[in-house]
C-alpha cells in the first residue's frame, strides 16, 4: 500500500535532496534504477490524478495539478518529519503522474461522448425509419 512505500520502505542508503532534478539525471535512460525511481513515481500518481479528474469533473488541469502538488508534498514532509528520504524531484515526478493521469481522463472522456453521439444517432436512425 502507499502508506507502506510512504513509511516502512528501509532507505538508510540515502540522504534528503533539495536541489531539483539531482536525482532524476543521477540514474542512467533506461536503467532498472530509471525506471524504479523515476517512471514508479510517475506511476503511482497516474490513478491519483485520474480518479481526482473523474470525482471533481473538472476541465482545469490548475486543479488536478494543484491537488497533486498538496498531496505529494504531505508525503514528502511526512517522510521527512518521521526519519524517512525527502525528494523535491518525487515531487516533481508524482505531478507529472497526476497530470498524465488527468490527460487519460480526459482522452477516455471524450472517446467516451463520441461514442455516445455515434449511439444515439444509431437510435435516432431506427426511430426515424419506425416512423416512416
Amino acid at each position: 500500500s502507499l502508506f507502506y512505500v510512504v513509511t516502512f520502505q528501509d532507505v538508510s542508503w540515502s540522504t534528503s535532496n533539495f536541489i531539483p532534478f539531482k536525482e532524476i539525471l543521477r540514474y542512467e535512460i533506461f536503467s532498472g534504477l530509471f525506471f524504479r525511481n523515476v517512471v514508479g513515481n510517475m506511476i503511482m500518481f497516474i490513478p491519483y490524478g485520474f480518479f481526482v479528474s473523474y470525482f471533481l469533473k473538472t476541465n482545469k488541469k490548475s486543479i488536478v495539478f494543484l491537488l497533486c502538488l498538496i498531496t505529494s508534498c504531505t508525503i514528502e514532509v511526512t517522510q521527512l518529519i518521521i526519519g524517512r528520504v525527502f525528494d523535491v524531484d518525487d515531487i516533481f515526478l508524482n505531478v507529472i503522474g497526476g497530470l498524465l493521469g488527468y490527460f487519460i481522463y480526459k482522452i477516455i472522456e471524450k472517446i467516451s461522448k463520441i461514442e455516445l453521439i455515434r449511439n444515439n444517432r444509431r437510435v435516432l436512425r431506427r426511430m426515424k425509419g419506425l416512423l416512416l
